[in-house]
């Protein structure tokens, strides 16, 4: 049996449900974007010392899905050595906090050929513990998560105002969107 009532209160609930989801994922990402910019900060103290690039390709990842095609993606491996306080160490991180993947394998050549095998670079590390090192100090991707962020809290805000909006019609005794 058809209720308006009903399917007007199951409106409700989805919209808040989606309201809440929205706003917590919004939250999760500002979260993750304020943590990332933290480390990138940090990194503006890390210390610099040469470096030798000891190995430089682009290796071709492929992640295998039942019942779909695979994805292809290319990742720029560069592995490097460098000596801090006579101790040497190898590290293999291009960016602080991030491994980038590629869907063209161009752009991973590209990375990797800035660091071609033998050349002398210079590396930061965190004095604190030498073995976490980079070859660049920046971190990719921090506008996309503030994007999708700002963008998540603009539903919650929109799909919030929406019940508000239906709750208050519904107080007043004022006929809503969704019917009598």
């Amino acid at each position: 049996m058809y209720d308006p009532q009903t399917e007007q209160w199951v409106a409700l609930v989805c919209s808040i449900l989606c309201a809440l989801g929205s706003f917590v994922i919004g939250a999760l990402l500002i979260i993750q974007v304020v943590a990332k910019r933290r480390k990138l900060a940090a990194t503006q103290a890390w210390l610099s010392t040469p470096g030798r690039v000891a190995s430089s390709m682009v290796e071709r990842l492929v992640t295998e899905y039942v019942g779909e095609s695979d994805s292809v993606s290319y990742d720029p491996c560069v592995s490097y050595t460098y000596e801090v306080g006579g101790q040497t160490y190898t590290s293999k991180a291009i960016q602080v906090g991030a491994q980038r993947f590629y869907a063209r394998r161009g752009s991973a050549e590209a990375v990797v050929r800035r660091y071609p095998a033998g050349q002398i670079i210079t590396v930061y590390y965190n004095p604190q513990n030498p073995a976490e090192a980079a070859l660049e100090r920046s971190t990719p991707y921090m506008g996309w998560g503030l994007g999708c962020a700002a963008l998540s809290l603009a539903l919650a805000a929109c799909l919030g105002c929406g019940v508000v909006y239906t709750v208050a019609l519904e107080y007043f005794g004022m006929p809503t969107p969704f019917g009598p």
